[in-house]
């Protein structure tokens, strides 16, 4: 693959999370991101709608601060991710990626 700009929509709380443990956005060893920014947007916003906030509840086993489930979309360089593996996601071109990653 030649070197691309990859998109990652996440939220504050797993940004947080990644910091704290060396680039880890959660309990699985991989990572989704896309080319198509608009996908990564569409996903990041998931996280403030009522199944959103009910899957960060479950995933961090506790409330979450609503403001921890403002949107944030991250850039990438396909050249610094790991094992990247093509696959659908909807309709959209979506790369799989062993984790943790680099975040700064």
């Amino acid at each position: 693959m030649e070197n691309e700009t990859l998109y990652h929509g996440t939220c504050k709380a797993f940004v947080k999370l990644a910091s704290q443990y060396e680039g880890k956005f959660g309990p699985s060893d991989f990572m989704w991101f896309t080319p198509e920014i608009e996908h990564a947007k569409m996903f990041a916003e998931s996280w403030q709608k009522a199944r959103g906030l009910a899957r960060l509840k479950q995933m961090f086993e506790t409330e979450i601060d609503p403001s921890l489930a403002e949107p944030v979309v991250l850039e990438f360089s396909s050249e610094r991710l790991r094992e990247l593996v093509r696959e659908d996601d909807a309709g959209a071109v979506a790369y799989r990626a062993m984790g943790p990653v680099e975040i700064n």
